[in-house]
């Protein structure tokens, strides 16, 4: 979940500490994020505890690779660089707003700046670690997990203020720059059991994950900085040392991290999967069933989901291939009353190849009506996945490497 305010009036208060950052898998992306009644690998602290219960060996996951940028962002790679070194000469300039040896400079920058107002720029990266642990003894299981990731994602949007002008320069000098960068670590652990419901042909898990956070913020969002002050940071007096200057009223940008806000909570995940003579699992997920960051609670959501394996429904099952279709509805508790099926509907399918030292997999899905897509890749212990994922705010490409064992 990324921040994204257009022409409103910016929060006064720290948002990170008050909603809840929904960690997302890149293969549940790919198929929607319907994977709250999947869960069958690490990405079930996330979406459901209670899957841990049904895997039947001992699992440890690493993604040293993991990035999920936007799709603006991921095209506008290659002029970052030349938009970075137009920046930094306009810095080095005594009169950068009217030095006719930078008027290309100047012209680019505009432009680039006049682009990013229709663009939605975000990067997401993490690196997670999981474990999971299971015991069994007769038809019971036990699962036993930890976990523990480091987190960031930023936020860049151009608002839109001020008069038009006929010299779109100076359109541009009245506009101002978004910026929301957060950061997070966490770690914590979780528990499930799974038990048989005899005489029925059902099996009951039940889990719980409990997390311990450390959140950071970096932002301007109560006072969005101005395209000028970017161009001349020593403020419109041209003095530096004064409290207009743009390390005053922002940061400096040789110690970014001096202006970070920072704050500390926990939060607690409950699920439950009743699994219907292997044949079709049914879960419920409750994210943020007690939580608290900072001074404020996380918001509460509810996740009701299904799926099941066609490929396994025929006797025999066929060989090598599972074909996974997954569905679910979730809603925060303050949308109860305001949201409708599509918007808050998951919807996906995995179609896995299943070779001896080799699986391939094909994912589509629609999350909350926005189209998803992916692709997986496993050979031994690495598993790269790619999904382009849409959602409310914009479309994004995911990347990762996961080391499993």
């Amino acid at each position: 979940m990324i921040v994204f305010l257009e022409n409103q009036a910016l929060s006064e208060y720290n948002y990170y500490d008050s909603v809840s950052i929904e960690y997302r898998s890149v293969r549940a992306m790919g198929m929607g994020n319907a994977f709250g009644a999947v869960s069958d690998d690490g990405d079930a602290f996330y979406y459901n505890p209670a899957g841990m219960a049904n895997i039947r060996d001992i699992k440890i996951d690493f993604q040293p690779i993991r990035v999920i940028p936007t799709r603006d962002l991921f095209n506008k790679y290659n002029d970052l660089e030349q938009f970075i070194d137009d920046i930094e000469k306009l810095n080095e300039s005594d009169n950068p707003l009217e030095d006719p040896a930078l008027e290309d400079e100047r012209i680019r920058v505009s432009r680039n700046i006049e682009d990013l107002t229709d663009d939605e720029l975000g990067l997401e990266a993490a690196v997670p670690f999981r474990f999971i642990i299971p015991f069994h003894v007769g038809n019971y299981s036990l699962a036993l997990g930890g976990m523990s990731h480091a987190w960031s994602q930023a936020d860049f949007h151009v608002i839109r203020r001020g008069l038009d002008w006929d010299d779109f320069v100076k359109d541009l000098m009245d506009d101002e720059i978004y910026y929301d960068i957060v950061g997070e670590a966490s770690y914590g652990g979780a528990l499930a059991l799974e038990i048989p419901l005899y005489p029925l042909p059902l099996e009951l898990s039940l889990g719980a994950a409990a997390r311990r956070i450390h959140r950071w913020q970096m932002t301007d969002k109560n006072d969005p900085m101005g395209i000028e002050e970017i161009i001349n940071p020593d403020g419109k007096d041209g003095i530096p040392g004064t409290d207009d200057d743009f390390e005053e009223k922002y940061f400096d940008p040789n110690d970014p991290l001096e202006s970070l806000i920072e704050s500390k909570g926990y939060d607690l995940d409950l699920g439950a999967i009743v699994n219907l003579a292997d044949v079709m699992n049914l879960g419920v997920t409750i994210h943020n069933a007690a939580s608290k960051i900072g001074d404020d609670e996380l918001k509460r959501s509810l996740e009701v989901s299904a799926s099941t394996n066609i490929a396994k429904l025929t006797t025999p099952d066929i060989p090598m291939l599972d074909i996974i279709l997954a569905g679910g509805l979730d809603v925060e508790e303050d949308m109860w009353e305001e949201s409708d099926f599509i918007e808050m509907s998951r919807l996906g399918v995995e179609v896995c190849w299943d070779f001896p030292i080799l699986e391939l997999s094909g994912r589509i899905g629609s999350y909350h009506g926005f189209m998803t897509m992916g692709a997986g890749l496993k050979l031994f212990f690495l598993d790269f996945d790619y999904a382009f994922y849409g959602d409310e705010r914009t479309d994004w490409h995911a990347f990762c490497l996961n080391f499993a064992f």
